[in-house]
């Protein structure tokens, strides 16, 4: 009888998990419709931004389910992981001291300077 998980976080704070039993061998869809995870959470889009995986690796719907899988489903990204590192790179990225013959050369005077 081969058995499985099903896991669903719908946010940073909530984790679903249910461990399901079936009597023949079944593909992912199968096992999310048996799991009841589709009813449960309605804003599941298998056809289009959410997807599954078996143990972190992405798998397709009709891929068979091995005894004790984990079947993971996957909420789409909300921003570009290379763009929020960058964002909090430059925030935070030291601001070069320059001299005050520098700052003259280049007409940069603070704005204490400027009355």
């Amino acid at each position: 009888m081969p058995k499985f998980t099903v896991v669903y976080a719908p946010n940073a704070d909530q984790t679903w998990l249910k461990a399901c039993n079936t009597d023949e061998a079944c593909s992912v869809r199968d096992a999310l419709a048996l799991s009841g995870v589709l009813l449960m959470f309605p804003e599941i889009d298998l056809s289009g931004t959410h997807r599954v995986g078996i143990f972190g690796k992405q798998v397709p719907l009709l891929h068979l389910l091995e005894e004790d899988d984990r079947l993971e489903i996957y909420r789409p990204l909300k921003q570009d992981p290379k763009a929020l590192r960058r964002e909090r790179a430059q925030q935070s990225a030291p601001k070069p001291k320059l001299s005050r013959r520098t700052r003259r050369r280049h007409k940069i005077y603070p704005p204490s300077d400027l009355s």
